[in-house]
């Protein structure tokens, strides 16, 4: 018997859902659209210590999540950001971004973990993660589960 090789595909998460759950468990993210991107805007205090940090992600369905500190100003040689200053959260051989995937429960998640990270290196000098591997890891394992609350 022939094997079977139909993909099922995966729905696409609209923004208005991917709001919904960004509201479920970022409450304070103000959230607007414009010209068919979604942009959240919110704080995230990795530590007790840590200021607010002012982040904003833009997503346009089916492309990548961008993220950016707003403020307070990053040091200007802050490691794992890409050209345009938006932060590196995974290194895509280890992990690919589709758009089934939950923004609240990955993305934003990993930024607060980038933060994180990012003080220790203020703290210490040295940018502690692993390499590209910092708590990111290959399909969903590294996704928070939505029933763990």
């Amino acid at each position: 018997m022939a094997k079977n090789n139909l993909r099922i595909p995966r729905p696409v998460i609209s923004l208005a859902m991917q709001n919904m759950l960004m509201r479920q468990r970022f409450p304070s993210f103000v959230f607007d659209w414009k010209q068919g991107t979604g942009r959240w805007k919110g704080t995230l205090q990795p530590r007790e210590i840590s200021p607010m940090y002012e982040v904003l992600i833009e997503y346009k369905l089916s492309f990548i999540p961008e993220v950016w500190i707003i403020s307070p100003a990053l040091r200007s040689d802050a490691p794992h950001r890409y050209s345009d200053h938006s932060l590196c959260l995974y290194w895509p051989d280890e992990w690919k971004w589709s758009p089934d995937k939950v923004i609240s429960t990955t993305i934003v998640p990993w930024a607060a973990t980038w933060l994180y990270f990012y003080e220790s290196l203020l703290d210490t000098g040295e940018w502690l993660a692993q390499g590209a591997r910092y708590g990111i890891l290959p399909n969903n394992v590294g996704e928070i589960d939505e029933k763990s609350d």
